[in-house]
């Protein structure tokens, strides 16, 4: 008998036992009709010096990219393909980063062991310089309106405030940043109880983060500037890498899942789906460095977190906002971003994979509309790499699977549901009899010419695996079809 067999969505807090979805879901990409791959890095010529701290991207009035990147050294500018180093001959210690922002059309970078530093004219300046007015050293920076906004201060008077944001005159973060009625800079003190201020957002609807608490803040015109209320009471977020904008909403990782909110109130977006796995794949101490971007091509929120013992950041947890699905990928990188799409030549690629229907899911290169004019890019050391290499090796694993509901199955051989014209699939099984038993899977079988992969389970549960080998050029991975037989019961 055979039978067809869809891949699920990827959630792994389910248990194994009779879940029709997967356990193992890396270096794919969701889409509709199932996964598509993920390229592997390709080095580029663009390079700063030190150690990457913090990256932003830009983009000029004429729609030309402008990356901002800060190290452990030196501020950067990185536009046209050309780096311009700022020669602030600077030095970060452990756990210091750079934050970034624009008002008007200078762009401000922050942190918080050397202050406030200023690109006055992102049009025709590429240096950065210390920032006049004596702001105090900050943790965090966004713009709220017409204001720069610091937070988690060494403030003005040289005292250490944790739980404050400052923020500067109006339209003028270059005026002093004292407390001022008549420029309307001043500084609000936030709940201490939340924790330390980690992040500001502004935007849509303008929020402060804590460690353990969101509130939203607005401009009122008073006495006071600006009024505050609480959003969120029971989770903040203590990775301010980890925050991403996508249109009205922002994502974020708190202490108990990653979350979205719309302004008004906090919803988490991972409970008994993938939180327990990625706590697990989390290194000890590393909840403060994960990092997010947007990989608005294929409509995924890429975070980037250090796993098992390992100081930089080897795996991500990815999810693509429109189908509410997440994936996973192993790749090792030092900081991930937003940056420019270079667009691949479609003449390039193999004919007989792609038609006219599928063209909507093989990826960024393919869809520049849809991407904004963004891709995905990361920095390796002090280089700067394009995911535009060979295919990442690409692998799925089913929870327990019965094909004999109440019974055992003979399974003998599988056939993976991919687009792949080479058939280089890999394909194994494991079986077992009870739910308390270990899980042994069999000898690794490649596909054949016909396309199936020769395989021999004899059990009461079976979980199948399907590889794809790097460098493979597929797309639209969506399931298997096992030919089986049932084997009694006992």
């Amino acid at each position: 008998m055979k039978a067809d067999v869809d891949f699920g969505q990827f959630v792994p807090d389910e248990p194994s036992y009779k879940n029709p979805n997967l356990i193992e879901c890396n270096n794919v990409l969701a889409v509709s009709r199932g996964y598509n791959p993920i390229p592997s890095l390709s080095a580029t010529s663009t390079a700063v010096t030190g150690e990457v701290r913090g990256v932003q991207r830009f983009d000029l009035s004429d729609g030309t990219p402008f990356l901002i990147v800060g190290t452990d050294e030196d501020l950067f500018t990185i536009k046209d393909g050309i780096v311009t180093a700022s020669g602030l001959g600077l030095a970060l210690p452990f756990g210091d980063f750079w934050y970034f922002d624009q008002l008007g059309k200078s762009i401000y970078a922050v942190c918080a062991t050397h202050g406030l530093y200023r690109l006055a004219d992102i049009l025709t300046d590429t240096t950065f310089a210390v920032n006049p007015g004596s702001p105090p050293l900050a943790r965090a920076l966004d713009t709220v309106g017409e204001f720069l906004f610091l937070g988690n201060l060494t403030d003005i008077d040289a005292s250490v405030q944790p739980y404050r944001v400052r923020w500067s005159s109006y339209n003028n973060p270059t005026a002093a940043w004292d407390t001022d009625s008549g420029r309307q800079s001043g500084y609000v003190d936030m709940q201490a109880k939340f924790g330390e201020v980690t992040a500001i957002v502004g935007g849509n609807f303008d929020l402060i983060f804590q460690r353990n608490g969101v509130s939203r803040i607005w401009y009122t015109g008073g006495p006071t500037v600006f009024a505050k209320e609480v959003v969120e009471d029971e989770r903040g977020c203590p990775a301010p890498q980890s925050i991403v904008r996508v249109g009205s909403a922002v994502y974020f990782l708190a202490h108990d899942g990653f979350c979205k909110t719309d302004g008004a109130g906090v919803a988490v977006i991972s409970s008994d789906r993938v939180w327990d796995w990625f706590k697990d794949e989390l290194t000890s101490g590393g909840l403060t460095y994960v990092q997010g971007a947007v990989d608005w091509a294929n409509r995924s929120i890429v975070w980037a977190f250090p796993s098992q013992g390992r100081p930089s950041l080897t795996r991500q947890i990815i999810y693509n906002w429109g189908l509410e699905r997440w994936t996973t990928a192993s790749i090792t990188l030092d900081w991930v971003v937003e940056s420019t799409l270079i667009p691949a030549n479609i003449d390039q690629t193999d004919p007989e994979i792609f038609d006219d229907d599928n063209l909507d899911a093989v990826g960024p290169t393919f869809d520049a509309s849809s991407s904004r004019g963004r891709s995905l890019s990361a920095f390796v050391g002090p280089t700067m790499h394009e995911f535009t290499g060979p295919n990442l090796e690409a692998s799925f694993v089913t929870g327990d699977y019965q094909p004999t509901v109440g019974s055992r199955s003979f399974i003998r051989s599988v056939w993976p549901i991919v687009r792949l014209p080479a058939r280089t699939a890999r394909a194994s099984i494991g079986g077992r009899d009870t739910v308390g038993e270990d899980k042994t899977f069999g000898p690794v079988s490649a596909q054949g010419s016909l396309g199936f992969c020769p395989v021999i389970s004899d059990a009461w549960y079976h979980s199948v695996k399907i590889e794809i080998p790097a460098g493979a050029f597929w797309s639209q991975a969506s399931g298997f079809q096992i030919d089986w037989d049932g084997s009694g019961s006992a």
